[in-house]
């Protein structure tokens, strides 16, 4: 009986570190890869200069004081390529808000995007949204114009080659 028990267990732990490892090699597979404004092909720049000049609106958001946006994100949400921005009010609570903005791929133009409290799937959207962003990129809205669209481009080229 302990042998079984013995037998089992190492198995498990076998098949345990297996799946380990195999889930650490899958992500250093291009994950880690840093891409760069210049690394981007002219679309997709258009697409980085068009959020970068829609600074002015998700660059801060007003309430009470300016609070800077502290983390970014590029990701796909129902098939749409969302630009979110965190602004962290502070404090070590977690509290903030984000500015959040569809990008039509094929022209590059950028649009403001609300959810719909009322809609469930739009619930589950803003929920995935939080996920997101707390992943997102640390963002210095003070930083030099080719920093922060470097920075863009980074969480953009991940967004589109994951």
């Amino acid at each position: 009986m302990n042998k079984k028990i013995i037998t089992i267990i190492l198995t498990l732990s076998t098949m345990l570190f297996t799946v380990g490892c195999s889930f650490t090699n899958n992500d250093s597979n291009g994950s880690d890869k840093t891409y760069t404004y210049n690394d981007l092909d002219e679309n997709q720049k258009e697409i980085i200069d068009n959020v970068y000049a829609e600074l002015g609106d998700w660059g801060y958001t007003y309430e009470p004081s300016a609070i800077p946006a502290s983390k970014i994100k590029f990701f796909y949400e129902d098939s749409k390529l969302i630009f979110a921005a965190f602004h962290d009010y502070g404090g070590g609570n977690g509290g903030g808000s984000y500015s959040v903005y569809e990008i039509d791929e094929n022209s590059g133009t950028v649009s403001g995007h609300s959810y719909d409290t009322l809609n469930e799937n739009d619930v589950l959207n803003q929920r995935v949204l939080a996920v997101e962003l707390l992943s997102g990129e640390s963002f210095d809205v003070e930083a030099s114009e080719d920093s922060q669209k470097d920075i863009l481009a980074n969480s953009y080229g991940k967004a589109v080659n994951e």
